[in-house]
């Protein structure tokens, strides 16, 4: 009996609550942030263009990116490339060339990424590759700046998980230390792989100890979606990680009526709903009369986790009931 007791909870646990639990390995993010100058080509000229290359090295995914500034050219630009392997003040040949780098104009801006082979990262960890901007008055290089990595970003990071309970996606991650860390964006993205920010998290400041975080991202829609943390210092630099896996939300696999929240509410309250199967859904409103006194919903909806916002400013205190009705199901609360 026991036993049996054991396996009838073990499929309850398993009905009522789904955990997904993902894990990430964690990269070393070098930023950096240089000029350029004609002082810097070999040999030097006396440009008086300037311009910054903004960017960081992921040493996991072994992705450079960057996005490049430039202004007050001599001439109009020809190309612009990576040059390597060479030390301040010698040139060397093409590394990599800055594909659909904006050519005849003497200002602009060009941002791409690249996912370095083992030989290109070898050079740029040793500050052996530089950034060259051609113009057709400088056809060797108008302006210049060797890639000098700055140190890693300063949090690191022991753990990042993901729980999921029907669409609500609860979101947990563990920094082992932390020095100038202002906080987290949390960002979510969908197969469009648009990242959007939906939360913050405020970091400690300094630790040299554990600390655990946790966001809450809720009422998602059925779909496949990633997440990754942007990490930012007091000082503007910033760093990220992401979740290895995707989350996925499902469908519902029963109807159900959740129990609007707030309840009491005063004027407006949530009801939400799961949907196993497309149907026409009719939400009604009653008082306890049985008098219907409000439509929330009246329409057809695909499978799916939804939510109905209802302001009843318009009724008069006192004690409703609300009727979801679909497929043939009915349920009603109050």
């Amino acid at each position: 009996m026991k036993a049996y007791s054991k396996s009838i909870l073990s499929i309850i646990l398993v009905l009522t609550v789904t955990l997904l639990i993902q894990q990430n390995s964690f990269a070393l993010i070098y930023p950096f942030n240089l000029t350029y100058s004609g002082a810097q080509e070999v040999p030097p000229n006396a440009s008086t263009g300037t311009g910054t290359i903004v960017g960081t090295f992921d040493n996991v995914t072994k992705v450079l990116s960057y996005t490049i500034n430039f202004s007050g050219l001599t001439g109009n630009t020809a190309a612009g490339h990576f040059h390597g392997p060479a030390p301040i003040g010698v040139n060397a040949p093409v590394l990599i060339g800055y594909a659909g780098f904006p050519t005849g104009v003497q200002a602009g801006t060009y941002a791409n990424s690249h996912v370095l082979t083992p030989l290109q990262e070898t050079h740029l960890m040793a500050g052996l590759v530089y950034s060259n901007i051609h113009t057709n008055q400088f056809p060797g290089g108008e302006i210049r700046t060797q890639i000098i990595l700055d140190a890693p970003l300063p949090v690191e990071l022991s753990s990042f998980t993901s729980v999921i309970y029907k669409n609500n996606v609860t979101l947990n991650w563990t920094t082992s230390s932390e020095n100038n860390n202002a906080g987290f964006d949390v960002e979510r993205s969908s197969s469009t792989n648009q990242w959007t920010k939906v939360g913050f998290v405020a970091g400690v400041g300094n630790s040299i100890t554990a600390n655990d975080y946790s966001f809450s991202d809720k009422g998602i829609n059925s779909g496949v979606y990633n997440y990754r943390l942007k990490q930012t210092d007091f000082n503007g630099n910033f760093e990220y990680f992401n979740l290895s896996n995707e989350v996925i939300i499902g469908v519902p696999s029963v109807y159900d009526l959740s129990q609007n929240y707030p309840n009491p509410f005063n004027p407006s309250t949530k009801i939400d709903f799961d949907l196993p199967v497309d149907g026409n859904v009719s939400i009604v409103l009653y008082d306890m009369t049985g008098k219907q006194v409000a439509t929330l919903m009246n329409e057809a909806k695909t499978a799916g986790y939804y939510s109905v916002q209802f302001d009843a400013s318009g009724l008069s205190s006192g004690i409703y009931i609300y009727a979801l009705r679909t497929n043939g199901f009915t349920s009603t609360k109050k």
